[in-house]
């Protein structure tokens, strides 16, 4: 008798039939839960799609809402009267130790036409209430020039120092070679109401100073 023709046969072979037609159903439904990977490494991998990030709250941006008018241009600020510039006060401090001879020219007294020495004494005492010493020292006699009070140097560290700069009170002319000058400044807490008497000398042509006599 033939193995075929025997009932074992048949069952033995329906059971293999039906365990191949299990491992078949479960290799298909392996097969198409999870894709396989490109095999060989010549397919480009294309990126996965991702949904688009929405912008948070801080940077979303509120487009303008666009008005069918023109725009109205805001109006120019008005300039500032000049009256309350010219009447802002003065600052109050200290007054400066160093003064221009065009602020200090107005304490002089006004002559029409002073004679020379008194016109010499005059912008020498100018100089100094300027603690311009260097011009100061062009009003002096060359020979005495640059020694001693008469230095430049000198005229402007000790003029330049008052804490209320020389002030010319009065010039007048004593005789024809002496001049009599009038002045006040104050160094920290001592003020000095000077007089000075100068004695001028005419050298080359130009009335000089030659000497000072001062209390103060």
């Amino acid at each position: 008798m033939l193995p075929s023709e025997t009932k074992v046969f048949w069952l033995q072979l329906g059971a293999a039939g039906m365990a191949m037609s299990i491992g078949f159903m479960a290799w298909f439904l392996h097969a198409t839960a999870r894709p396989s990977a490109p095999s060989g490494g010549n397919l480009m991998q294309l990126p996965q799609a991702t949904a688009p990030q929405l912008p948070t709250k801080d940077f979303v941006a509120v487009a303008p809402r666009r008005s069918s008018s023109p725009p109205v241009p805001a109006p120019d600020p008005a300039p500032a009267p000049r009256a309350a510039v010219r009447s802002l006060p003065a600052p109050v401090g200290k007054a400066p130790l160093v003064k221009s001879a065009a602020a200090t020219s107005l304490a002089l007294p006004r002559e029409s036409s002073p004679d020379p020495q008194v016109r010499a004494v005059k912008d020498f005492y100018r100089a100094l209430s300027a603690a311009d010493g260097r011009t100061a020292a062009a009003f002096v006699v060359p020979a005495k020039r640059g020694l001693g009070a008469f230095n430049e140097a000198n005229m402007s560290r000790f003029y330049g120092s008052f804490e209320r700069p020389l002030l010319i009170r009065s010039i007048r002319p004593i005789d024809a070679s002496v001049v009599e000058a009038k002045y006040s400044y104050r160094i920290s807490r001592t003020t000095c109401e000077g007089t000075a008497f100068v004695e001028t000398e005419r050298v080359g042509g130009a009335t000089l100073i030659r000497r000072i006599r001062a209390n103060c």
